[in-house]
């Protein structure tokens, strides 16, 4: 399994230099460059989600390869937050990977990933809430800001 991922990430990373250079060919823009990072890294973040199901599934709760692939979704993530802030969606990612990384253990999480996660959900909650587009990650951004929020209390 280790392996299958490993392979995955190094696929992945060859890609996304391949495309950078067939971008930077093509003079695609920015934009779209950013649209794509913002996939891979919703994509990325998919697959944390997958290892965490299998992981429970096979009762091996002290593997944390899904921590490391959400650790791989903030990377990108950040990367298509620094190209364009105003990236909603990829804050909406980033905030969720932020939050799936702080658990530690049963009842103990990393404080400052969970004020990451905070900081993304907020931005997600104050831009999204004019637009009918983004109203479902607005009101899961709103349960996952409680969530932190109780987290962060203890």
């Amino acid at each position: 399994m280790r392996k299958t991922i490993a392979h995955f990430f190094l696929l992945m990373a060859l890609g996304l230099m391949l495309d950078l250079h067939v971008y930077a060919k093509q003079k695609i823009s920015f934009k779209e460059l950013n649209k794509e990072y913002t996939q891979v890294g919703i994509e990325v973040y998919n697959l944390g989600e997958k290892s965490e199901e299998a992981m429970f599934k096979e009762y091996k709760a002290d593997d944390f390869v899904a921590t490391k692939v959400y650790k791989s979704a903030i990377i990108i993530l950040e990367l298509a937050v620094k190209q364009n802030p105003e990236n909603i969606i990829a804050h909406y990612y980033l905030g969720k990977s932020y939050h799936k990384v702080s658990f530690i253990t049963l009842g103990e999480y990393d404080k400052e990933y969970l004020k990451k996660a905070k900081k993304e959900y907020l931005f997600v909650i104050q831009a999204g809430k004019k637009s009918k587009e983004y109203k479902e990650i607005v009101i899961d951004s709103k349960e996952g800001l409680e969530n932190v929020d109780g987290w962060l209390k203890d």
